[in-house]
């Protein structure tokens, strides 16, 4: 799980780019590292239980159920492993506090990203009332604050470069540089 998990972060930047000259997309491998994710989080929970699973596991799913989250607008069975996963977070929340702050984040970017109903029920906390939990600012010491801020001019649409990369607030964003710069470099960009 971990080594997906890897995999994850490591394309993950470059999930709006194409390799010039290979077969590889960045997105496909993402998509293939969540999907080997939520299949190993669902193998351990039949083998053991989702409330004594390692506490960096939340996160994991959390990211997992994110990359599932960008791809359920076209796809059926990233909707169905993004509810996996959400319900796999329930069942941890349960041991892992974090794992309750997952599922209200992923309700924020369902809602932020116009797929409500993506969780499969009804959001137990109001958006409003999430607006409300924290402000982000650096004297917070709340890194896990659903509010997204767009500190770059552009949309909040998923896969935008200033929503992707920074669901929390204190993250900083990547930098990506212009056309040029990119071809120059070896990728172009995703239609």
């Amino acid at each position: 799980m971990y080594y997906h998990f890897a995999i994850l972060l490591l394309f993950r930047p470059f999930v709006q780019l194409y390799f010039i000259n290979s077969r590889i997309s960045p997105r496909d491998v993402c998509s293939q590292a969540a999907d080997a994710i939520i299949t190993l989080v669902r193998s351990y929970d039949q083998l053991y239980t989702l409330k004594r699973i390692p506490s960096f596991v939340p996160c994991v799913v959390l990211t997992s159920c994110t990359v599932h989250l960008i791809r359920a607008s076209g796809s059926s069975s990233a909707l169905n492993s993004f509810r996996q996963g959400a319900a796999d977070l329930r069942d941890m929340g349960s041991c892992h506090g974090f794992a309750k702050t997952a599922l209200n984040v992923l309700r924020f970017l369902a809602e932020e990203w116009g797929r409500g109903n993506a969780m499969g029920e009804d959001p137990q906390m109001p958006i409003e009332q999430m607006r409300k939990l924290c402000t982000p600012s650096s004297a917070s010491l709340n890194f896990f604050c659903p509010i997204v801020l767009n500190q770059t001019p552009g949309n909040s649409k998923p896969g935008s470069s200033s929503t992707l990369f920074a669901p929390f607030p204190m993250q900083g964003l990547p930098l990506l540089s212009n056309d040029d710069e990119i071809e120059r470099d070896g990728f172009s960009k995703v239609p």
